[in-house]
């Protein structure tokens, strides 16, 4: 899932709830990094790896900007397609491959 415009990734730990980076959310609603309190403003997504690449609205639910640097999102409605991310303790996944999404400046389909 991408935050619009293209400025950062973020993953659904439920059907509606997205979890991502607040600094992230703060550059989607062109709002200024020395705000502490997010906006009461929707926040546009897409899911570009979903058939058809769905947009979505959510909003913010929680927000902890500066040290924490999370945000949680709840989309207005589930989309059709999305599942949670599978989410592990970390005890066992030293030594294994795996692969990052993200979006860095200039890479607006990811890398």
């Amino acid at each position: 899932m991408r935050i619009y415009s293209v400025v950062g990734a973020g993953f659904l730990i439920a059907a509606d709830v997205v979890c991502t980076c607040a600094h992230v959310v703060a550059r989607g609603v062109r709002m200024p990094d020395s705000e502490e309190r997010a906006r009461d403003q929707p926040v546009d997504l897409d899911f570009p790896l979903l058939e058809g690449r769905p947009r979505a609205r959510a909003s913010v639910v929680s927000w902890r900007h500066g040290g924490a640097d999370v945000a949680l999102l709840r989309l207005d409605a589930p989309v059709t397609g999305a599942r949670p991310a599978s989410l592990v303790d970390g005890t066992g996944v030293w030594g294994h491959t795996f692969r990052v999404q993200g979006y860095p400046v200039g890479a607006d389909h990811g890398k």
